[in-house]
């Protein structure tokens, strides 16, 4: 997977067919359900963040490993059959749980010279949903400047560890990926 600019994750590929993706040597992070990871990479990254329930954890996961100089590779011949989560049936809020995620995975990790740009596309990013669809990105701001000490914290422990991972971030701004049809037809 990766990310773009506004800090929106994608799963690559994820409606394509496995006979027609062209899939990338190295990626920002793999979907945690596929992971493979050396116990001395996981032990370098640390403890996952427990301000967040789901969601974005294999996003941050692969970034403090770019970070801290390791890769992210994909396996083309590994093969897993996952269907939808079962905590999906049962999470109230899953748009906001993301945008609450987005933010302070952005809060962590957006190099600094472009969190200016990132916040003045948080604004009109937002609003564009319409009033009713404000309220979610507004909670979830809401709640990360109330934990803001803790997100620069995290942000402090890898301040260190700066090996390139921004080549792997989609140069898009706004929500990503845009819609595609859905291919359930070639399953």
């Amino acid at each position: 997977g990766t990310i773009n600019l506004q800090g929106y994750g994608a799963d690559l590929h994820f409606n394509a067919p496995y006979e027609f993706a062209v899939l990338p040597h190295e990626v920002l992070y793999s979907m945690a359900i596929g992971m493979v990871i050396r116990k001395t990479a996981m032990q370098l990254c640390g403890p996952l963040d427990t301000a967040l329930i789901k969601w974005y954890e294999d996003t941050e996961l692969g970034i403090r490993l770019w970070k801290l100089g390791f890769r992210v590779v994909v396996c083309p011949r590994a093969w897993v059959d996952h269907d939808i989560g079962h905590s999906d049936q049962f999470l109230p809020d899953r748009i906001y749980l993301c945008e609450k995620a987005r933010i302070r995975t952005m809060l962590k990790y957006c190099p600094v010279s472009r969190v200016p740009q990132w916040l003045l596309r948080e604004i009109p990013n937002a609003s564009r949903n319409g009033r009713r669809r404000w309220t979610i990105p507004a909670k979830a701001w809401l709640w990360n400047l109330a934990h803001l000490g803790s997100a620069l914290r995290w942000r402090l422990r890898f301040l260190g560890a700066r090996a390139p991972f921004w080549h792997l971030v989609h140069p898009s701004w706004g929500t990503f990926p845009p819609p595609i049809p859905n291919n359930r037809r070639f399953q």
